[in-house]
């Protein structure tokens, strides 16, 4: 758990190990120690760390941005797991892997005891499959209940005028030079009585997402549908690392038919604006790339496509290059942390002017969560379209939906806050089934 400067590692035993300095660093040091065996039959992220970090660990990356500080009942810095039994499910062949790690350097010279332990942890997750998993009311149809008459309340933490307002400022800074875009963000919350879990079950129903995650950390829980990878490393057979970026910039809503849908689709498209901000975070995206890979490498492979979602569709672009070998995955995500389609451009700049005009930490939204395993690779998405869930008493929670608008010279102050509706309006959704499940 990072707070600050300050990493604290609760190992199995109970005891603690307190860090201080760049969390960043000290994370890859504790994954140096070990050297797994490498099984090209398994998939990739076969054991590591998993978990997030949080928006202002730009301090990190960029010394000089003001964060808020961190006040005791903010949620931590950032959190990670270290995970040596898994159960990996793929999606597409329908098959599932139950993984256990033997620790080696425990052993004391008895190899096949480490390994019947091993063994042992497999046996014991594969019973649990076989088991009851799941209690019935945690159970969700199919279909969502229709609850369509009955509107979910929620509290914003920048009223409608105000992200008005700001977005005026934001222009005013944009016609000084002093950028070219930003990306304001407004956090709506609400009250949920029911099982976090059910939430993430819901949210896989209502806005499936590329990034699909739940992190449960006890009292508090991460749910995540991310259509948007943060970074990506990725092993290939000559030893080399691939890092790939993909940008999102450009919305709009989904259609009411085929035909109004493609209308959109077009329209979104043909729009100088959204053209001109998705080309820049490209843009920045390379050169985001470019300051850790090999000279030469980084390329666009995919430029402006359309990628549909349950309730919005955006433009995306693939960009990619081949990681330089003196780096590594971390210092791969540190080099584009945060991502500009969630910051702006100039991104050091932006920032400055998102910690002046939004009202508290972001938190978990816009940071990254995902994993890194064993053997350097990484995969992360970009916590966007994710919602955080922390207890209120009483058996209730609170449950905190963020979304956000790039702004440029030209944008309208009305369809950018209209923009961060349409962005939650499918984890809204996944809330308010639940709380008007029939």
């Amino acid at each position: 758990e990072t707070r600050g400067n300050r990493t604290t590692q609760t190992n199995r035993d109970g005891s603690v190990t307190v860090f201080e300095g760049d969390p960043f660093e000290t994370l890859a040091n504790c994954l140096k120690s070990y050297q797994p065996v490498k099984l090209p039959q398994l998939p990739p992220g076969i054991g590591g760390l998993f978990g997030f970090w949080g928006y202002e660990l730009i301090r990190f990356c960029e010394s000089r941005v003001p964060i808020y500080p961190l006040e005791s009942n903010d949620l931590p810095d950032g959190l990670w797991m270290q995970v040596d039994n898994l159960i990996i499910f793929d999606q597409v062949k329908r098959k599932i892997w139950v993984i256990a790690y033997a620790d080696l350097r425990h052993a004391q010279g008895d190899l096949e005891a480490a390994y019947q332990k091993a063994c042992d942890r497999v046996r014991t997750l594969v019973n649990k499959l076989q088991g009851q998993l799941l209690g019935k009311d945690t159970v969700l149809p199919w279909t969502p209940p229709d609850s369509a008459t009955q509107e979910l309340s929620y509290i914003s933490n920048t009223d409608k005028s105000q992200f008005c307002a700001n977005v005026e400022k934001a222009k005013d800074y944009i016609r000084a030079g002093d950028i070219f875009q930003v990306v304001l963000s407004q956090r709506l919350s609400t009250e949920y009585k029911g099982d976090p879990f059910a939430l993430y079950r819901s949210l896989r129903l209502i806005n499936p997402s590329p990034y699909m995650a739940y992190f449960n950390f006890g009292d508090w829980q991460i749910i995540g549908s991310s259509p948007e990878v943060m970074v990506k490393a990725t092993a290939s057979r000559e030893e080399k690392i691939q890092a790939t970026l993909r940008p999102i910039a450009g919305t709009r809503r989904r259609g009411q038919t085929p035909i109004e849908d493609e209308a959109l689709a077009q329209e979104l498209l043909e729009d100088p604006k959204e053209i001109a901000e998705h080309i820049m975070l490209v843009d920045l995206g390379r050169n985001d790339l470019g300051r850790v890979c090999k000279s030469g490498t980084v390329r666009v492979d995919q430029l402006m496509l359309i990628e549909r979602y349950s309730h919005v569709m955006h433009i995306v672009s693939n960009v990619v290059g081949e990681l330089d070998a003196t780096k590594t995955a971390w210092d791969l995500l540190k080099a584009c942390f945060p991502a500009g389609t969630v910051s702006g451009a100039p991104k050091i700049r932006a920032m400055e002017i998102i910690q002046e005009l939004e009202p508290e930490r972001r938190g978990p939204y816009s940071g990254v969560y995902g994993w890194y395993d064993f053997e350097g690779q990484l995969n992360s998405a970009i916590a966007i379209r994710t919602m955080v869930v922390r207890p209120s008493g009483s058996g209730k929670h609170t449950v905190s939906v963020q979304a956000g608008a790039g702004l440029v010279a030209d944008s309208d102050p009305e369809k950018e806050y209209q923009e961060t509706l349409n962005k939650a309006r499918g984890l809204l959704e996944a809330i308010r089934c639940l709380t008007f499940e029939e």
